[in-house]
């Protein structure tokens, strides 16, 4: 049976003053999550050649371990001295002029940080031009990724190593011509793990998925690539191009993750982000968070809470189609069985022959009560996942009852 894939955080902890870092930690450790991706910044690090400033994000790689979570550690930014000595204020999102230079900073933070960081990831969306400027290039990337990976497999080579995470494309989730120029230029060599941001955008979470990961693994299999995937970012910011509530933004989160559930390739996913950058709702990128800019909980910190309690130790069995639109997602528990369900189009289904318990709540666990008459039930379903849990034994005849059920039209 295939494991859930683990939900991390995408975060900025690095460059955040040490008291709030310390309360997104507690934060997020009160949520469950057990794994995050932070920014390990080159330019900041070492700002001259072999000048080193290590002593405060030391600091918090201790109190990251010593909460249990398990860093992603993302090497990006040139400092000047080694971008070609551009000074325009993109100067961090130029690729250094030598990639044998970031090499020798990517090993020497695999070795000081060996058996404390999980996973480095090399570089960060480098097919954007945001990122990689002033244009984006596979080729110089390869060449960079090459030197890096080499370094360090040198210095930690139980440490997997991730190539840049490669941003969504405005016709696709996945940039697929960019990742075929990647793997022609020997990607499957050079790295451990293959990491996407597939964002869908203001659609839900679905929109494509399957079609989308298909294609991909079709991708990978010419390639003979038979990596695990990672989409080290993923989000959907509250905002009125995307969507226009903190309750959609929850279930997205959600959705995101149980649509990820049923892809054998996929291993874990880190939402982007854990809190929001600024305060201004008229700015998209300010508002990815779970949590508020002033620590504020949002609905999504609270799905991502319950889920993550509800899921504890849970065997995922399985996807099934709704009559009338919809999906179920099975999870077998030690003791009971967990089912949850959401439908675009909201929806009351009449179910036949439930004489048995079970319990209903929302996806950050309020407790919805059942409309039942003697055997039967009414179940309203609609965008927002809903739980079902009930023993075991009980489990089949639920999912058969339900996939055989009728709409109801009236009261």
């Amino acid at each position: 049976m295939k494991p859930i894939p683990l939900l991390g955080m995408a975060t900025h902890l690095t460059k955040l003053a040490p008291e709030a870092a310390e309360q997104e930690i507690r934060l997020m450790c009160d949520a469950g999550i057990t794994a995050i991706r932070t920014g390990f910044l080159w330019d900041t690090l070492e700002p001259e050649p072999g000048r080193f400033r290590f002593d405060r994000l030391d600091e918090l790689v201790d109190r990251l371990n010593a909460a249990g979570l398990e860093i992603l550690g993302t090497i990006a930014r040139t400092p000047v001295w080694a971008g070609g000595g551009q000074s325009d204020g993109r100067f961090r999102f130029h690729p250094p002029r030598k990639p044998e230079d970031f090499a020798r900073f990517a090993a020497r933070l695999a070795g000081r940080y060996r058996g404390r960081v999980g996973a480095w990831e090399i570089w960060n969306e480098p097919n954007s031009n945001n990122f990689w400027y002033p244009q984006a290039d596979a080729g110089a990337y390869m060449a960079l990724l090459h030197a890096a990976y080499r370094a360090i497999k040198a210095a930690a080579p139980e440490v997997p190593v991730l190539h840049g995470g490669i941003a969504c494309c405005r016709e696709h989730r996945i940039n697929f011509g960019f990742m075929e120029q990647l793997f022609e230029r020997g990607l499957s060599d050079c790295c451990d793990i293959i990491n996407l941001h597939p964002y869908s955008g203001p659609n839900v979470p679905e929109t494509e998925f399957d079609a989308t990961f298909d294609r991909f693994a079709e991708m990978m299999r010419r390639h003979r690539c038979a990596k695990p995937v990672w989409l080290t970012e993923l989000g959907t910011p509250v905002h009125s191009r995307f969507v226009p509530t903190e309750t959609e933004q929850a279930f997205h989160l959600a959705r995101h993750w149980l649509t990820a559930m049923k892809r054998p390739e996929i291993e874990r996913l880190y939402w982007y982000d854990f809190r929001d950058d600024g305060d201004d709702p008229a700015n998209f990128e300010y508002n990815f968070g779970i949590i508020a800019a002033d620590f504020r909980l949002k609905p999504a910190y609270h799905a991502c809470r319950e889920m993550n309690r509800q899921l504890a130790g849970a065997e995922y069995r399985g996807e099934s189609a709704i009559p009338g639109g919809g999906r179920l997602i099975r999870f077998e528990r030690p003791d009971d069985t967990l089912f949850l369900l959401w439908s675009d189009a909201r929806q009351t289904r009449l179910l036949r022959g439930i004489g048995f318990t079970l319990t209903e709540t929302t996806m950050t666990g309020l407790p919805c009560p059942l409309f039942r008459k003697q055997d039967t039930i009414d179940l309203t379903i609609g965008p927002e996942p809903v739980q079902l849990l009930l023993a075991k034994a009980d489990a089949d005849r639920f999912q058969q009852a339900l996939l055989h059920s009728t709409a109801l039209i009236g009261i």
